[in-house]
């Protein structure tokens, strides 16, 4: 799991190339909310201009009455106080893990950064370490061809 976001966090808060081909490659679980999602994270035309989510990618996730009748029960001030509480510890946990450094079974270290209505894994701090790299290349490409990109500081033509 990369991202678990809920009905009052659709818009993704890191606008970059990685959290946008994260989005287009997602394989969403249909909710009343997943067009909502895509239209709160248009911003991804900016990376993938042609990009429109596929119906056929999106599963199917059944509603029910199991899930119903929680929602219904947890609907109220000891529903909102479990949902607090059950945050609160994730948070605690997963803040020890990264103090301590722990890492996952593949040997990186583990993150995981939380919110009321969001959480996002952050193993190994890839997404810093990739977007680093992609900048530099970037840089780099701008210096050895300046003019494919014309809006090229005259400093960085040398």
């Amino acid at each position: 799991m990369n991202y678990y976001v809920d009905e009052n966090a659709l818009a993704l808060g890191e606008q970059n190339i990685y959290t946008a081909m994260e989005t287009i490659t997602l394989l969403p679980v249909r909710g009343k909310s997943i067009d909502s999602f895509f239209m709160a994270n248009d911003w991804v035309r900016k990376w993938f201009g042609s990009y429109s989510p596929d119906e056929d990618d999106i599963i199917v996730s059944p509603n029910s009455w199991t899930k119903r009748t929680l929602e219904w029960l947890l609907d109220n001030k000891l529903g909102n106080w479990l949902d607090e509480r059950l945050m609160t510890t994730t948070t605690h946990r997963w803040r020890k893990k990264q103090q301590r450094k722990m890492r996952n079974h593949e040997g990186q270290e583990m993150a995981l950064i939380t919110g009321k209505h969001f959480a996002k894994s952050n193993p190994g701090y890839f997404q810093e370490n990739l977007l680093a790299a992609y900048h530099e290349k970037m840089e780099s490409l701008k210096r050895q061809w300046p003019e494919h990109f014309p809006s090229l500081s005259p400093s960085l033509q040398k």
